[in-house]
């Protein structure tokens, strides 16, 4: 696997191309990676993802790491889409005030919204291709990083991707999400996840089926983590926003 280093807009990135033809890139897929984690957190999921499934066409994957350091938080290496206190939300958790999540709005969120939206629209740029040849996903924070930025613009890009996500901002995504152009959306989430309990990922599921998007909510018997299972469920996301493009 040959991985690059890239700069799209203000984020540093590692890109992995996954090509079948010397053609040019069909898609571009952004995945985002959890709070805490190093930039390249996520870069290994290209290898995996490569020896079980074979793309449909040529698709760039990009992998950026989040603007914040949190070395200073004793997390050497650490980085973050914004600052959260994961104590504060394991207290809550623990004092069954789960619902507290649904109105999280935390601060910084609009600025990494923003930097996620410029490295999109220059790596679709350099690609030359427009939205619809966007998939958007992540990890924990990375998936509600990437649900924010799907729902703020609202137009048609080629899918959504969630692992182990949650509902917050619930004032802003539920009319954003009535108002959005109706996504293809693969969610998956442990029953066991000890840093965002399995209910939450229901109301993430709830709020954007009802709404109707074409959501595959796939739980499964573990804790907080992407499976081989959820790698599976991007590929098919991948090959379906293929299909739809080159249609």
């Amino acid at each position: 696997m040959n991985v690059s280093r890239q700069r799209y807009g203000s984020l540093d990135a590692a890109v992995v191309d996954a090509k079948v033809t010397d053609a040019p890139i069909d898609l571009v897929a952004v995945l985002m990676h959890g709070y805490g984690a190093p930039g390249d957190d996520l870069v290994p999921l290209a290898d995996e993802l490569l020896r079980r499934w074979t793309p449909r066409g040529n698709v760039r994957l990009i992998f950026p790491a989040a603007p914040l350091s949190l070395a200073s938080l004793g997390m050497p290496g650490g980085r973050a889409w914004w600052h959260l206190s994961i104590q504060s939300l394991l207290d809550a958790f623990a004092a069954g005030e789960h619902h507290r999540l649904k109105a999280f709005d935390p601060p910084g969120i609009d600025e990494a919204r923003d930097a996620i939206d410029r490295a999109c629209a220059a790596a679709l740029d350099e690609a030359g291709l427009d939205r619809s040849r966007l998939v958007l996903g992540g990890f924990s924070q990375g998936a509600m990083l990437a649900t924010e930025t799907a729902l703020h613009r609202g137009d048609a890009i080629g899918g959504l991707v969630l692992w182990s996500g949650t509902l917050i901002r619930e004032s802003i995504w539920r009319p954003a999400a009535e108002r959005a152009a109706k996504l293809r959306i693969y969610q998956s989430h442990g029953s066991y996840d000890p840093i965002l309990p399995f209910v939450t990922a229901t109301w993430l599921r709830d709020l954007l089926t009802e709404t109707g998007h074409d959501l595959t909510f796939a739980p499964f018997a573990g804790p907080h983590t992407i499976t081989a299972d959820g790698l599976a469920g991007l590929g098919t996301l991948l090959d379906r926003a293929l299909e739809r493009s080159s249609a």
